[in-house]
């Protein structure tokens, strides 16, 4: 029996994924997970979303559309100058990943400390779920 269809969830590099594979491939984005996370606590405060490098300029400019529908507010994109200053004058004090890949390597206090796990098997059951019934994958990523 093969393999009818393989899921992912934020592959670093979609088309390096989606020519390992022989079958049809889904690929799910969790930017409204992290969207969801951070609004409560990012309301009322100077935003700039940006890319460490260039290749991951759209996906950066993705999340900042699903923050910025969360928030009600513009936030500015990869390459302004409040980027800038918003880098060099904010220590980072959160950092928030998803939970499918536990952090082993690090710490248990910087874990505690600094780490956000983000608990991403709801947006995939509901994908599953979806591809058995026929459902819409585009529809759930929107939302």
């Amino acid at each position: 029996m093969g393999v009818d269809r393989v899921v992912t969830l934020e592959a670093h590099n979609l088309a390096a994924f989606q020519n390992a594979f022989r079958c049809r491939t889904e690929h799910l984005e969790a930017h409204a997970l992290f969207a969801d996370h951070f609004a409560d606590w990012l309301r009322e405060r100077d935003l700039a979303v940006v890319s460490p490098d260039v290749g991951g300029i759209k996906r950066a400019d993705r999340f900042r559309e699903f923050l910025a529908r969360r928030l009600e507010q513009e936030i500015p994109g990869a390459f302004v100058p409040e980027a800038s200053r918003v880098l060099a004058d904010a220590p980072l004090s959160r950092i928030a990943v998803l939970d499918h890949i536990p952090p082993f390597a690090l710490e248990r206090a910087l874990v505690d400390a600094k780490l956000s796990l983000l608990d991403a098997a709801g947006l995939v059951a509901e994908a599953i779920r979806r591809l058995h019934a026929g459902g819409s994958l585009v529809e759930l990523l929107k939302r």
